[in-house]
């Protein structure tokens, strides 16, 4: 990524060919910062676009239409090239379905 431009995911498309590619969706970084390395893109089950800014502390998700939805920041001195969303039942629904609690 050049220097002065802010970080953006750019996810390619389904069964493109290697060396071609055509732009479909971009996101920007939400406080307009620049990745110098890694980071990735999940669609999530309802067309959401959850996205890790890799060297960045932060991961953010958006709607279909390019809509912020949520922005957070990890704690000072903790970094991530990769996020991902996934199911969390908390402990007490562990517990009603069975499961071991704390």
């Amino acid at each position: 990524m050049g220097a002065g431009r802010q970080a953006e995911l750019v996810p390619a498309p389904r069964g493109a060919r290697a060396g071609a590619a055509t732009l479909v969706a971009s996101d920007a970084q939400p406080e307009g910062l620049s990745a110098v390395s890694q980071g990735n893109g999940q669609t999530t089950r309802n067309g959401d676009l959850f996205v890790g800014w890799g060297a960045l502390p932060y991961f953010s998700e958006f709607s279909p239409s390019g809509q912020l939805e949520f922005n957070a920041e990890l704690p000072a001195g903790v970094n991530t090239y990769r996020a991902y969303r996934l199911p969390w039942p908390s402990p007490a629904a562990r517990a009603a379905a069975g499961g071991a609690s704390g």
